[in-house]
C-alpha cells in the first residue's frame, strides 16, 4: 500500500485532519531526533 493511502486510512480511522497528522508526525520526529542525539 502506498504511503499516502496508509496516511489517509489512519486519518479516517482517527477522525483527524491531514494538517493535524503532519503536526503530530513532526512533533514525534523532533522528539526522537532529540532522543537519538542524547545516546
Amino acid at each position: 500500500m502506498p504511503l499516502i493511502e496508509k496516511i489517509e486510512e489512519v486519518i479516517t480511522e482517527n477522525d483527524t485532519t491531514f494538517s493535524s497528522f503532519v503536526i503530530q508526525a513532526c512533533e514525534y520526529a523532533l522528539e526522537n531526533i532529540e532522543s537519538d542525539k542524547k545516546r
